[in-house]
């Protein structure tokens, strides 16, 4: 009976003490907003190139020389090569994190599945941002995949 009470008693601290070291995410649409407004405002209003795209220690950069791509605060993107114009759609989302990234956002680019652009039609986390660099990584991990936009 007394090893009954005993498990029971610790059971009982276990169950306090994982239920009250839980947390709460809570996402409020203005935080959202403002961390959407803040990439959308660094981004639009200007023309960026690809000035890195690292896959391992594959510098896949190359592919995308001459490409100026725009960024509409509505989600259009498009990118221009030699005067002729590629059309896609940008959005801001919550980022990957399964993989332990601490990355507070996302971006993902659809641009469809040509060549080059199916390079970085997915997902992206945002590593860093300011007016006139935004650093991304994959959020898969075995991919290494690294992408980096500077504005011209």
């Amino acid at each position: 009976m007394k090893s009954f009470v005993n498990i029971s008693v610790l059971a009982t601290i276990v169950a306090v003490i994982s239920f009250s070291s839980c947390k709460k995410y809570t996402s409020s649409p203005a935080g959202n907003a403002s961390s959407n407004d803040s990439l959308a405002t660094a981004l639009a209003g200007g023309s960026w190139i690809i000035s890195s795209l690292l896959q391992k220690k594959e510098d896949n950069t190359a592919m995308f020389a001459g490409y100026i791509f725009s960024f509409s605060s509505n989600g259009k993107l498009s990118a221009s090569f030699n005067g002729t114009q590629s059309q896609g759609s940008w959005s801001h989302s919550l980022p990957v994190t399964y993989y332990g990234s601490t990355s507070k956002e996302a971006m993902v680019f659809s641009m469809g599945t040509d060549n080059p652009f199916r390079r970085i039609s997915k997902t992206w986390n945002v590593v860093s941002k300011t007016a006139t660099l935004v650093q991304l990584e994959s959020p898969e991990i075995l991919e290494d995949e690294h992408l980096q936009l500077q504005k011209q």
